[in-house]
């Protein structure tokens, strides 16, 4: 899962780096991350049990389809989107968000200690 991780980050970062960089040419640059999309691939590849982890994973609760996808496409394509540029955008059911059972507050003491204390305790 590594290389997995670290070519999705360099995605995203390529995406950043081409809206610097095409801007001035207003060129805009955007990317969309996809949540577990019924496609071919993730139906005829996954168990039942991987895609009731997928349906558990997001909270919609439901599979992406190829449509929601290509909504977020024609979204970048059109004008509407003329201000947007450099963005990551999640397709995905809420999949990114962070699961409820997130100890939240562990993190947040380990980064802010002195905060997390003053206001907190």
């Amino acid at each position: 899962m590594a290389a997995y991780g670290v070519s999705k980050a360099a995605v995203d970062e390529l995406t950043r780096a081409a809206a610097i960089e095409l801007g001035g040419f207003s060129i805009r640059v955007n990317g969309i991350r996809p949540g577990f999309i019924q496609t071919g691939p993730l139906m005829n590849l996954s168990s039942e049990e991987d895609l009731q982890f997928a349906l558990d994973s997001t909270p919609l609760g439901r599979l992406g389809e190829p449509e929601d996808i290509a909504r977020a496409v024609l979204y970048f394509a059109s004008d509407q989107s003329d201000w947007v540029t450099g963005q990551l955008l999640g397709v995905c059911g809420g999949f990114t968000l962070p699961p409820p059972s997130a100890d939240m507050e562990t993190l947040a003491r380990g980064v802010f200690p002195e905060h997390m204390a003053r206001d907190f305790d």
